[in-house]
């Protein structure tokens, strides 16, 4: 396993050369090699800061292991589907010109990734599957390596491990592949004893996804139904059995720590898990 941390700071830092080679520097010297980052929200800008972001990564001896897309896939509009599979093919040509094969996304529906009754229609299935069979064909067609990795949520179309799977399965294609994040797909019912769920879903995913998140997560202080995001190590994730899934996987597998918001929280969450990877005989950046 390879594992990483977000890159602090999100847009600030990749507009602010000074503050991404500081961020960079100082989670080097704390002994973490890989991270993940988002494209930044102007198309205009996604080659420039793309290219100094690689290079200020790779003087500092890091690599990018996950470039996620600054928006997720639209399933409420035919009218925009060969507009929106051609955004997703720039972002992954420029990822691999990088190095980076890992781009990250979500189906989207009328809420953002939010719940909404039109969420899982199947209207907004066929239009998830006609983006990204465009997307595999124009991918095939340029001889791309990169996947555009969909997530597993619960609260949108793809809200099971299941679900991701048979949907990989369905557009068959190397450049459509699932992301496994635990946490997203869990809900009240098992947010306190997820072991066998977390088995399963790596089982069911098998084949189907080449890199993960991990963060933690809690009930909601509430009387209605609902959890959120906590801090690592302060919430329910069964993390131990997490990290043993992880280490059955290929050596070079990333897998990043997401959701923190300062370079301080990010080596203070590196650490946790770093520290239990080797309690349970881990390696945490494996060569292959």
């Amino acid at each position: 396993m390879r594992l990483g941390v977000n890159l602090p700071y999100d847009e600030a830092v990749k507009f602010d050369d000074g503050l991404l080679v500081t961020t960079i520097n100082t989670l080097a010297a704390a002994g973490i090699r890989g991270c993940l980052t988002n494209f930044v929200n102007d198309e205009k800008q996604w080659e420039a800061i793309s290219k100094k972001l690689i290079k200020r990564l790779d003087e500092g001896g890091m690599a990018l292991l996950e470039y996620n897309a600054p928006f997720f896939i639209p399933t409420t509009s035919r009218d925009t589907v060969k507009k929106e599979a051609e955004k997703f093919v720039r972002l992954l040509a420029i990822s691999e010109n990088i190095g980076c094969l890992s781009v990250g996304t979500c189906a989207m529906g009328p809420n953002s990734i939010y719940p909404h009754p039109a969420n899982r229609t199947p209207g907004a299935y066929d239009i998830l599957k006609q983006t990204c069979e465009l997307i595999a064909r124009d991918a095939q067609r340029l001889g791309l390596r990169a996947r555009l990795e969909i997530e597993v949520v619960y609260t949108t179309l793809l809200g099971t491990p299941r679900e991701v799977a048979d949907f990989v399965d369905e557009i068959a294609s190397p450049n459509i592949q699932g992301h496994m994040d635990i946490v997203n797909c869990l809900t009240l019912d098992n947010v306190f004893d997820h072991a066998d769920y977390i088995k399963e879903a790596f089982r069911v995913m098998k084949g189907r996804f080449y890199s993960a998140h991990i963060k933690d997560v809690r009930p909601v202080r509430s009387y209605l139904p609902g959890i959120e995001i906590a801090p690592l190590g302060e919430g329910c994730l069964d993390l131990k059995t997490y990290l043993q899934c992880l280490a059955e996987l290929p050596a070079t597998f990333p897998a990043v720590i997401e959701h923190i918001d300062t370079v301080q929280e990010s080596i203070e969450a590196y650490r946790r898990v770093k520290n239990l990877c080797m309690e349970l005989g881990m390696e945490t950046w494996g060569d292959g």
